[in-house]
């Protein structure tokens, strides 16, 4: 087996209402040497997965017209691969924290987010993201050799 380093240079959208917490974020991320994309709204994180999936999302839970629950829940009923979403909350409670899970996170962080948190959590999140991705190109190759095989016992 071999180590995941394919996190380094990873995409990650960052979606809150409020610009000094994206730009907080943003700055933690990128000096770790990641990628990141910003979006102030759950409508506008939706679509930008729709027209490009990131390696991972960083959710506020707090956000008008579109919570980071409801953000959650839509982003995971998007079609296409697994992206892992941690939600970033105030709202520090077992009952918030519940919710998150069972709207579809993968993580719930407390805000104000801790940097040492953020990346451990983050790099976390994508080796499962790049795990995710090994299994299914090995799927797509084990269809291929059965299509193949198939092909064969039929000559």
């Amino acid at each position: 087996m071999h180590e995941v380093a394919a996190e380094e240079g990873a995409e990650i959208l960052v979606v809150d209402d409020d610009p000094d917490v994206r730009a907080f974020v943003r700055a933690v991320l990128e000096t770790d040497g990641y990628r990141v994309i910003e979006a102030g709204s759950g409508q506008d994180a939706i679509q930008r997965l729709r027209i490009r999936r990131p390696a991972l999302v960083l959710l506020d839970v707090m956000m008008p017209a579109m919570d980071g629950f409801a953000a959650v829940h839509a982003i995971k009923r998007e079609p296409g691969p697994f992206v892992p979403v941690i939600l970033l909350t105030a709202l520090d409670d077992p009952a918030s924290r519940k919710k998150g899970i069972e709207a579809g996170a993968d993580e719930v962080l407390p805000k104000p987010v801790h940097p040492f948190e953020l990346r451990l959590r983050c790099r976390a999140m994508l080796r499962i993201h790049q795990l995710t991705e090994e299994l299914h190109a090995a799927n797509r190759r084990l269809r291929a050799l059965a299509r193949t095989e198939i092909g064969r016992a039929h000559v």
